[in-house]
């Protein structure tokens, strides 16, 4: 009791200490505040300029319109208000009369367009996307919602693909996952306004963005240069979606209505869009909904391959080893993606020191899909392309997988005299559930199949049968036989809770200098789960059933429903008798008891793939910010602390049949603790041109899939192991960049950049014995770390108008960007598929069973040396068109077991056109074109005629009226 009276009155005495300073400090200083917005709309000004009158003396507004200038020393000040493309205005104030003054400042457009039809929101919104990156403390893009209307994007991930620096991973001709500056997508983070979200998949931590449709989109800023009260773990940047709010007095209205056509399946798409935002006094409400339907489809055709010895030569040793075929796979995909988005923000100003808000977002994104495939199973190789030994499936998957995002953010910002607050608690989960997914096969009777490749066309190699008698037994669809049912149920839960409290104290404000001191802290707690239940039917037998009574044969062409391709990638390739998802539900259901439960493969599908993963994050930060004149120093420290408790899964097989028979449950608990330093710099040679550069230190944290405690075997004797020993990747970050802001919506920017990362961690396959089962071989998968990674890059940027060119020329412009990334990663050696004399010890980490072996070298997974985008458009009065353009070159995807296995992710340029045509102020009609030349999704193995995967998906459009009032 006396240690904490002792404490108490400590206490009190610093804070009567501080308020004391601030007093003496407020003596004899005046201070004028108040909010800047348009003239006409009555929407907030953010980043309008706030000068003294020929005075270095001066703020910007903040995101709401807000400005404060206090220690004014002058009795009477005359204040400059400037932004780009509104009038000035030099207001005139004295404190003898009013010692402290609120003010409302309205400012006037001066572009004469806006007196006209043409409605000048289209560049507005950027124009203020670029003033807050201009006026950003860090090194960022902004990019508005009015600029992401410019072209055709659907979802957010491809919104992105157009922002220096980033390239898409793709997803049935959709952009999916986000990776920035030549990094994989792990090593970024994405918020929703302002935090963390979930990620709705089973192994990893980013989020596929395609969840998020681009028309709930107000701001995307992508922070390439992290400052000291972000969150540390993002090596390659923080990607933040910040939703729509109220701005205005007068309401915003808004709805689209789209319908479109997908030209490979001759199948429709849907777009409805409604938004109405309005502020009441102090009180501001937006809400935003839409909902996207798409049906379509792609063609697949798909390699797996193997190293392994030619049959016959095996005297040849480690010699004989040669990359062939062990799968050639035609698949025939049908989809219907439904996209649901909501979102509100209300929010409550009590003046220009209080306000509170609430930020709602519910996203739901539905997946339904069928696959149609045929299989060839090939082994037994006399040559690359010749197999003694092969068969023939036909088979289905059908499932729809539904996702659901939903964030919700409470907080505010308070000022007790200079000092600032900004306080909130978040919540958020992300949810996946695949409820019904179905699995049939059959394939050709027992007996072995030769097959032969015809490679006169090597982009589209054709499977055929050198013997009369194979091909008579693989086109007897009736004797095919049942080989597999399953039916799973997936369900993932991921949940972030936080809650986080910054304080801003200024402690200069000079008529040459100003600066601020930052401190706060955050707690995230994350909870992620993945269950999964399967039912595994390997067999069908009518002849001696568990219970009496009779059921029809079970045949490929009376599971068939009637599906064919005779023409299949308009290359000849044939399919046809396909087994179909309803048929084959439908039988178990009137006839469960025919079919015999495959045991081992439904305890290991239902119990292996589970596991439960909790994280508390703390974290603290200090910050300063310091303004000599035109240059701008802001440095500081964070500290996060990672606790984590995992459970995962460890098989039990048999030693010597290797069949499964149990599986235990293994904890795995620790702590990470990370002191990450920050320094940046920006010199403002004008108004219009910023200098930068900035050091800082930041990590990542793992993929679940990577960390989590798992040992699990399958059926060909590989083994995949979660790796709880992972040390987190850790970078230095150095950037520099020159951006120039051109009058009307323009830019022109250039940044140099370089990581070195440390432990990157890197997926890790190898050929092994296992000494403890029988002798037995097979894959070891597992992930492992990276010793170090050096990445380095160039971007450039540029956007205007020829408005120095005569007549028609002046109304059109250019949008192009490029960015350069070039990687070297150090990761322990791989050892050839054809030698096989690495001998693994379950017993021990499997990292110190590896690195006797030495190290290779080579790119860092993701990493495109070349990404561009190009886009020329026509912007008049009434008419908008843009004919756009993106491309990214080659980058490695995936490592296999042997250099020689590596994937691929093939070159690929996207071109894509948009126009509308403004009737009123109030309705225009527009229309987009997605991939106009067809690009494919190509995967290759180490050459690229060694395709791995080639999947088309044709063309899309859509033509809709927008309607704003």
């Amino acid at each position: 009791m006396i240690c904490i009276n002792y404490l108490s009155r400590r206490v009190l005495l610093m804070l009567l200490f501080l308020s004391f300073g601030l007093t003496i400090l407020s003596q004899q200083t005046y201070s004028i505040s108040g909010k800047i917005i348009d003239g006409n709309s009555g929407d907030p000004l953010p980043g309008a300029s706030v000068i003294i009158t020929n005075t270095d003396i001066g703020t910007t507004t903040d995101l709401n319109g807000y400005f404060q200038l206090k220690n004014i020393k002058e009795t009477t000040v005359n204040l400059t208000i400037s932004y780009v493309g509104y009038e000035s205005s030099v207001i005139q104030h004295d404190f003898a009369k009013s010692r402290n003054k609120d003010y409302t400042i309205k400012l006037k457009p001066s572009a004469t367009e806006l007196e006209q039809v043409k409605v000048e929101a289209e560049s507005d919104g950027q124009v203020k996307a670029f003033i807050q990156q201009k006026d950003a403390s860090s090194i960022k893009n902004i990019v508005s919602s009015e600029q992401i209307e410019q072209f055709p994007d659907m979802n957010a991930a491809e919104a992105m693909q157009r922002i220096p620096g980033i390239t898409l991973q793709r997803d049935q001709g959709e952009g999916r996952f986000v990776q920035l500056r030549g990094t994989p997508p792990e090593l970024t983070n994405f918020n929703v306004n302002g935090e963390q979200i979930p990620s709705p998949e089973g192994g990893v931590r980013y989020v596929g963005l395609d969840i998020i449709s681009a028309d709930q989109i107000d701001v995307i800023e992508i922070t390439k240069m992290l400052t000291p009260d972000m969150d540390g773990d993002a090596i390659a940047g923080t990607v933040n979606i910040i939703t729509k709010r109220a701005k205005s007095t007068t309401p915003e209205i808004n709805a689209t209505l789209a319908g479109g056509y997908s030209h490979l399946r001759e199948s429709e798409n849907y777009n409805v869009q409604f938004s109405y935002g309005q502020r009441y006094g102090k009180f501001g409400l937006f809400m935003n909904g839409s909902y996207l339907k798409n049906n379509y489809g792609s063609d697949n055709m798909e390699f797996e391959y193997v190293k392994s010895p030619l049959w016959g030569n095996q005297g040849q040793g480690v010699d004989n080893y040669v990359v062939r075929y062990r799968e050639f796979e035609l698949s025939h995909y049908n989809l219907i993606r439904q996209r649901t988005g909501v979102s509100v923000t209300m929010d409550y100003e009590f003046n220009q020191n209080s306000m509170v808000y609430i930020r709602g977002m519910f996203n739901n994104y539905s997946d339904d899909e069928i696959r149609r495939r045929k299989v060839y199973g090939l082994d037994d190789p006399l040559s690359e392309n010749y197999f003694l030994y092969g068969d023939v499936q036909h088979d289905v998957k059908d499932r729809t997988k539904m996702q659901n995002l939903s964030t919700i953010n409470v907080g505010g910002e308070q000022r007790f005299g200079i000092v600032k607050l900004f306080y909130e608690a978040a919540y958020a989960t992300a949810k996946q559930n695949t409820p019904d997914r179905v699995f049939g096969r059959f394939e050709n009777p027992g007996q072995a199949l030769a097959i032969k490749f015809d490679y006169s066309d090597p982009d589209f190699p054709k499977p055929y049968f050198p013997k009369e008698e194979d091909l008579a037994v693989a086109l007897n669809y009736s004797e095919y036989e049942f080989d597999r049912l399953s039916m799973r149920q997936e369900y993932v839960t991921d949940n972030n809770v936080t809650g986080k409290l910054d304080i801003e104290i200024p402690y200069l404000n000079t008529q040459n200098q100003k600066g601020f001191i930052k401190l706060g802290g955050k707690i995230r707690l994350k909870e992620k789960e993945q269950d999964i239940n399967a039912m595994v039917l390997g067999s069908y037998n009518t002849t001696n059933p568990l219970y009496p009574g009779t059921a029809p044969e079970l045949t490929l062409p009376g599971m068939s429903d009637g599906f064919s391709d005779h023409d299949f990638l308009n290359e000849g390739y044939e399919l046809e008798y396909i087994p179909y998802s309803d048929n084959m539900s439908h039988h178990y259901e009137f006839y469960p008891w025919f079919f015999i439960m495959s045991r081992d493969n439904l305890r290991e599908e239902t119990i292996m793939q589970d596991y439960f993963a909790e994280e508390d994050i703390y974290a603290a930060y200090v910050m300063f910010q310091h303004d000599i004149k035109n240059l701008m120093i802001l440095g500081g420290l964070r500290f996060e602390k990672t606790d984590i408790y995992y459970e995962g899964r460890k098989a039990i097989y048999d030693p010597v049949t290797f069949k499964f028979i149990d599986a235990d449950t293994v904890p795995d608990s620790r702590t990470n603790e990370y002191l990450l330093p920050y320094l940046q710099f920006k010199y403002k040679i004008n108004e219009q041109t910023n200098v930068r550069a900035g050091v800082n230190y930041t990590f990542a944290r793992p993929n679940f899939e990577d960390i989590i405690p798992t040992y699990e075997g399958n059926e060909d004797g590989d083994f995949t192991l979660g790796n709880p020993d992972l040390e987190y990747p850790t970078s230095l970050n150095v950037d520099l960049s020159v951006e120039r802001y051109i009058q009307g919506n323009g830019i022109l920017s250039g940044s140099l950049f370089y990581k070195k990362i440390h432990n990157f961690i890197s997926k890790y396959s190898t050929h092994a014995h296992f000494d403890s089962l029988n002798n037995s071989s097979g894959f070891i998968n597992t992930s492992i770390n990276g010793k170090e990674s050096d990445v380095y890059g160039a971007e450039i940027q540029s956007q205007f108008k020829f408005k120095f060119l005569p007549g028609l020329l002046k109304d059109f412009g250019l949008y192009v960007n490029y960015t350069f990334t070039e990687s070297d990663a150090l990761l322990p050696k791989r050892k050839p598929a054809n030698y096989t004399d690495f001998v693994f010890n379950p017993a021990l980490p499997f990292e110190e069973q590896i690195t006797e072996e030495g190290t290779e070298k080579t790119s860092l997974i993701g990493q495109a040396r070349h990404a561009a985008n190009f886009a020329l458009f026509y912007d008049s009065k009434k008419i908008y068109a843009k004919l756009s353009a993106n491309y990214h070159d080659t980058f490695l995807y995936e490592l296999g077991a042997d250099t020689d296995l590596d994937v691929y992710y093939e070159e690929a340029l996207h071109l894509d056109f948009t126009a509308y045509y403004i009737f009123s102020e109030h309705l225009r009609i527009f229309t987009d074109v997605v991939n106009l030349t067809n690009q494919p999704l190509v995967f290759f193995l180490d050459q690229p005629d060694q395709i791995k995967k080639k999947e088309f998906y044709s063309w899309t459009a859509r033509v809709g009226i927008k309607l704003s009032f």
